[in-house]
C-alpha cells in the first residue's frame, strides 16, 4: 500500500494513493470483483451497441468519479473480471488508486446505463452493510446513534439505496455526517448517487467502514 486511505480531518477528504485488495485477505475484495464484473459487462454491452464490437483485451482500467471529493478512483490494470469469471475464478489482486480528478463530474442526466450502475451500486453497498449489521449490533447495540459515526452515516446511505437513491429519514431522527456531507429529516427525497456521491465516494465510504470493522477484529463475510 503506497498511502493509506484514512480521513485526514473531519471536513477534509480521504487520502490519495493506492490500495490493494487480495483474495481471502480483504473483506471488500470479493465485492469489488463482483462490481467489476457488472461494470465491465455494462461497458462491453455499451461498446458493442455504439461501435459494433467489444474490446477484448484482457487488461484495462475502470474509472469511477467522485463528487464529494476532488479526486477519482481507478481500478486496474486488471485482467478482466468477466474473463476470470468465465474461468470460474475471481481476480487474485485488485489495485485501487485515488488520484486527482482528471475532469469535472459528469452533469448529464442519469441515462439508462447510469441507472443500471445506480441500482448495482445500491445492491453492492447494501450487501456489505447487511453482512455486518449483526457485528455492529453485537458490539454497540441496536441504536445506530451508538455506532461509529461512519457506520451510522452508512446506514442512512444504505436506506437511500432502498428508497430509489433518495434520502429517507423517519421523523425526529438525528442527522448524520461524513466529511462534508450531512443529512437529516429535512433532506428527505434528496437524491444521493450522481448528485452528492459518485461511485468513487461510495467506495471511499466503504473503506472507512471496513477500517472500523478491523478495529473490532470482525470476521470476513
Amino acid at each position: 500500500m503506497d498511502a493509506p486511505l484514512t480521513a485526514v480531518k473531519a471536513d477534509s477528504m480521504p487520502g490519495l494513493g493506492k490500495i490493494y485488495t487480495e483474495k481471502g485477505k480483504h473483506r471488500l475484495h470479493g465485492r469489488f470483483n463482483t462490481l467489476l464484473i457488472i461494470t465491465d459487462s455494462i461497458g462491453a454491452t455499451g461498446s458493442a451497441i455504439k461501435h459494433g464490437h467489444v474490446d477484448t483485451r484482457p487488461y484495462g482500467f475502470t474509472v469511477f468519479e467522485c463528487i464529494q471529493f476532488d479526486m477519482e478512483l481507478t481500478i486496474g490494470p486488471h485482467m478482466g473480471a468477466v474473463q476470470a469469471a468465465n474461468k470460474n475464478t475471481i481476480l487474485d489482486k485488485i489495485e485501487l488508486k485515488f488520484r486527482p480528478r482528471s475532469k469535472p463530474p459528469d452533469p448529464s442526466p442519469i441515462s439508462g446505463f447510469k441507472m443500471a450502475i445506480v441500482q448495482s451500486v445500491g445492491a453492492f453497498f447494501g450487501d456489505f452493510f447487511e453482512a455486518y449489521r449483526d457485528t455492529l449490533e453485537s458490539n454497540f447495540g441496536e441504536a445506530p446513534t451508538k455506532w461509529p459515526n461512519v457506520w451510522n452515516f452508512g446506514r442512512v446511505i444504505r436506506n437511500s439505496c432502498a428508497h430509489g437513491g433518495e434520502i429517507y429519514f423517519k421523523p425526529n431522527s438525528k442527522p448524520v455526517k461524513w466529511h462534508n456531507l450531512q443529512y437529516g429529516p429535512l433532506d428527505n427525497r434528496r437524491p444521493v448517487l450522481f448528485n452528492d456521491m459518485g461511485v468513487g465516494d461510495f467506495i471511499a465510504l466503504m473503506f472507512e467502514m471496513s477500517d472500523e470493522l478491523d478495529k473490532l477484529n470482525a470476521p470476513y463475510i
